[in-house]
């Protein structure tokens, strides 16, 4: 998955799911870890280590279609 897509699939996640995303992406990433998807389980990892940093720190700016 692109850099930027993960991103702004971090972004949705946390307009849904706010300070609970980063636990929503574990949880989508556990379950692809059990049906032996290690790809898709590396996607969800990398898309909460974005939207615990978009909590924390706000979005970056060099991120095309993302908005604050």
């Amino acid at each position: 998955m692109d850099p930027n897509d993960i991103w702004r699939t971090a972004k949705l996640i946390v307009d849904q799911h706010g300070i609970f995303a980063p636990q929503e992406c574990r949880r989508r990433a556990d379950e692809f870890a059990a049906a032996g998807d290690t790809d898709a389980q590396a996607v969800w990892e990398a898309i909460r280590l974005a939207a615990a940093e978009l909590l924390e720190n706000g979005p970056p700016q060099d991120i095309p279609g993302l908005p604050s």
